[in-house]
């Protein structure tokens, strides 16, 4: 795409967004109190359009810090874009497929991959610490299997792999602190709190671990896989299964509280907002559901599959469901929508969960990166 089809686009993009959010402004309702001033925060505002690079983007979530965004690509290469005007910085050498969702700690960055495609490695993965400046490979550790999930926490890596194991890992050397067996893949993504691990596998089963040893804290089965992420207060932890239920458990005695049917799978990951559990589901339906009961307060059909969190601020959820083309706008008090923007026309199509630093938010569409601009910082 060369430079006047760029800025013609993004002109017409911003041009359209403001029309759309200057519609929906008429439909904004009081803040979350419920008296007072129009809502305000993040979303309350028009989303302008900041940048468009067009790239083959994968499912796999991009990552950002204050200075740029790292993509990873259909071709194996993660693309480095300048956060404020979306240029390319740099392009690292090709890898396998990815694995899992990129990580950003300390100016590394950490891909999973299959290791190759070569008969002896086609089944291997492979764990590589990428140079954010440079995009230079630092280091890298084998593995049987290919990695899946990752999260990382003073200095060590949580994740789960398709050898059925859940590892602990040293960030430095990629060396193995412990590792914990399930009875299949492990393709949730763990939660770390309290000292403790939370994550499902493909044994229909999800797992407290112990984050120190590694040893099984209690285990809850359910009647399908457990890929998604869970959340967690102070009592409960909340969590999704393939076999279309949300999930309330004792945090303590690994017993459920209660359970609550929706119409499908239900990946994405819960959040905790006012005392209620907000999560997507496949049948693209978001739920408010009451923490202590699951019972259903609210729930808002949305124009697809939701399979990522919504993006939270301010009482306010931003919503990116699966292969859309627009973002809504809900009020979490009562599931009401607030506003929706249409994605610039040549912007294709959602594939991966929306995420932000500061004011930008990010979202990977079929045809590449898009970032938009909110009139303040999300959570503030």
């Amino acid at each position: 795409m060369n430079k006047i089809i760029l800025s013609t686009f993004l002109a017409l993009a911003a041009l359209a967004n403001v029309v759309i959010f200057g519609q929906a402004q008429h439909k904004t309702k009081s803040n979350i109190s419920g008296n007072g001033p129009i809502v305000s925060g993040a979303f309350s505002q028009p989303l302008a359009v900041s940048w468009f690079y067009p790239v083959d983007t994968t499912h796999f979530n991009q990552v950002a810090d204050n200075d740029r965004v790292y993509v990873p690509s259909a071709d194996g290469t993660v693309i480095c874009l300048s956060a404020t005007k979306g240029d390319l910085l740099w392009k690292s050498a090709p890898v396998a497929d990815f694995t899992a969702d990129p990580l950003l700690v300390n100016g590394e960055l950490f891909i999973a991959a299959k290791k190759g495609t070569s008969p002896t490695d086609a089944n291997a993965g492979i764990l590589r610490a990428i140079d954010t400046k440079t995009g230079v490979t630092l280091r890298s550790t084998d593995f049987p299997r290919p990695l899946t999930s990752m999260i990382i926490q003073a200095g060590i890596i949580y994740a789960g792999s398709e050898d059925s194991k859940v590892y602990a890992l040293r960030v430095d050397n990629g060396s193995t602190v412990w590792s914990f067996q399930t009875g299949a893949s492990v393709h949730g993504r763990p939660l770390l709190r309290d000292g403790k691990i939370f994550i499902g596998s493909d044994d229909k089963n999800f797992y407290a671990v112990d984050a120190a040893s590694g040893k099984e804290i209690w285990k809850i089965q359910t009647l399908g896989k457990v890929t998604g992420l869970a959340t967690a207060d102070s009592k409960r932890v909340y969590f999704g299964s393939s076999d279309g239920f949300v999930y309330g458990a004792d945090i303590a005695k690994g017993k459920i509280d209660w359970r609550v049917r929706t119409g499908a799978t239900v990946d994405a990951a819960p959040i905790n907002f006012d005392r209620r559990v907000i999560v997507g589901s496949y049948d693209n339906f978001l739920y408010a559901l009451r923490e202590h009961s699951g019972d259903i307060i609210w729930k808002q059909r949305m124009g697809n599959r939701i399979v990522s969190s919504p993006l939270v601020d301010n009482g306010t959820a931003l919503v990116a469901p699966l292969r859309s083309t627009k973002l809504s706008v809900l009020d979490l008090r009562d599931g009401t929508l607030l506003n929706e923007t249409k994605l610039p026309e040549d912007a294709g199509e959602i594939v991966s969960a929306p995420s932000h630093q500061g004011q930008r938010i990010y979202i990977s569409t079929d045809l590449g990166l898009l970032a938009l601009s909110s009139n303040a910082k999300i959570g503030d």
